[in-house]
């Protein structure tokens, strides 16, 4: 079963840490095809390249959670833009899966924390 947590709605900071920890053990982020094409493409924004060193405890915003590993998070950089917020989709892997541009007071409106389990 696959659950997804989330910082505003049940957290676990113990986990955040175990991901900081295990990514920072890789020599780089790598993109997909995909999370390339997103970069230019977003309809909000060109969304800069994430680097090793952005993926920090405070910048993980998400993480899911499958038959009790975690398989893949959301990085959020709030502070590259005034008005935009840039979002990643990061496997444990390492890979970058997608990511996104959503305006700053756009973002906490779209939650839906019936999506969201609780520690």
């Amino acid at each position: 079963m696959m659950q997804r947590f989330h910082r505003d709605f049940g957290f676990d900071e113990k986990i955040a840490a175990q991901i900081i920890n295990r990514i920072h053990q890789l020599p780089k982020l790598n993109y997909t095809l995909h999370a390339k094409r997103e970069t230019i493409e977003d309809k909000n924004a060109i969304v800069p390249i994430i680097k090793l060193s952005d993926v920090t405890y405070d910048n993980i915003r998400e993480y899911t959670v499958e038959h009790g590993q975690v398989i893949k998070f959301i990085v959020r950089l709030q502070d590259r833009d005034p008005k935009t917020d840039f979002c990643y989709v990061i496997g444990m892997d390492g890979s970058v899966i997608t990511v996104w541009a959503t305006r700053k007071l756009s973002s906490q409106s779209v939650l839906r924390p019936t999506l969201y389990a609780r520690t």
